[in-house]
């Protein structure tokens, strides 16, 4: 809710205890808690408080990687990406796109999008033969151009804002659940 209205400081203090909380109820390596990690983490993001944010979204992706799906390290990519990082978010969403060819199917909008955000980092790192490359290559699909599934500029402010909006909300019965239990 505060993070919604924009009132990130609040938000912060609010979520800041939530990823000790459901450790101590799920266990250390549970996506629970990845979950809250990466939440708080899109909260530091959002308040430019990098230095916060990277160590959350790290560990919250060696907890990723030993389950299906990559949402933090998509996440790092993209923190780095607003900090002008783009060397460090290459190798993440180099990793996101293996992994989404192998879960999710080349052809599919999701993986045409990580390929686009990955061409503006070639862009931004004068990398534009990569760049160009990648863009056309998402999108030759048939299936993506009929469907509009084409690569969307990076807005890390709007992405954060809707992804920790909701993930909050999600988070808020495990949080007070977890809370009780203590």
């Amino acid at each position: 809710m505060h993070y919604q209205d924009g009132r990130y400081a609040e938000a912060a203090a609010t979520m800041h205890e939530a990823p000790a909380l459901v450790e101590k109820q799920y266990g250390r390596d549970d996506t629970h808690v990845a979950q809250n990690l990466n939440n708080l983490a899109l909260i530091y993001r959002a308040m430019q408080r990098y230095g916060e944010a990277e160590p959350l979204y790290r560990r919250a992706v060696v907890i990723a990687d030993r389950t299906p799906r990559m949402k933090s390290a998509g996440d790092l990519a993209r923190m780095y990406v607003a900090a002008g990082n783009y060397g460090a978010a290459e190798p993440l969403y180099l990793r996101v796109i293996a992994w989404q060819h192998r879960h999710v199917g080349p052809q599919f909008g999701v993986v045409a999008n990580t390929e686009g955000q990955l061409a503006e980092v070639y862009a931004k790192l004068g990398r534009t033969e990569d760049a160009d490359r990648l863009a056309r290559r998402s999108h030759r699909s048939p299936r993506r151009r009929a469907q509009g599934l084409v690569p969307q500029p990076v807005d890390a402010c709007a992405d954060a804002q809707k992804s920790a909006a909701v993930r909050i909300d999600l988070a808020r019965p495990t949080l007070t659940l977890a809370i009780s239990c203590s």
